[in-house]
């Protein structure tokens, strides 16, 4: 069972391995970039609205999380 998972790890691992030379680091600075600014206008939507409170709170909880995928876990970057 062990022999297998390990296997199953290393096949995911070749199919990602290749990625970094796919995608450029400046392209992931734009995707960032395209990212925080959709988060920018989901808040200004968010703010027009007339959710109820509840429902307001649910939608800014989603865009916090995005936020921080974007700033943070996924696209980070030491300049940023």
């Amino acid at each position: 069972m062990i022999e297998w998972g390990e296997e199953q790890l290393t096949g995911i691992h070749s199919a990602f391995a290749g990625i970094s030379d796919l995608v450029s680091y400046k392209t992931l600075r734009y995707l960032k970039a395209g990212l925080l600014l959709l988060i920018l206008e989901e808040y200004d939507n968010l703010k027009k609205s007339n959710f109820p409170k509840s429902l307001y709170q649910i939608q800014k909880d989603k865009i916090e999380d995005l936020k921080s995928l974007a700033e943070h876990d996924g696209l980070n970057s030491s300049d940023s």
